[in-house]
């Protein structure tokens, strides 16, 4: 199985390619923050908040 990793900053169009990709080569996509979430059951911002205070 082959996978593409997107990488870039907030706002710079990752969630739109990676539709767009998962339609045209009918793949899954993967969202690494609600993978994280569901795993440690913590919401993200709450996770950046609590590291970027330490």
């Amino acid at each position: 199985m082959k996978k593409i990793v997107i990488l870039g900053s907030s706002g710079s169009g990752k969630s739109y390619l990676s539709k767009k990709l998962s339609k045209e080569l009918n793949i899954e996509v993967y969202h690494l923050d609600n993978l994280i979430e569901n795993l440690t059951g913590v919401h993200l911002a709450i996770m950046k908040s609590t590291v970027s205070k330490n």
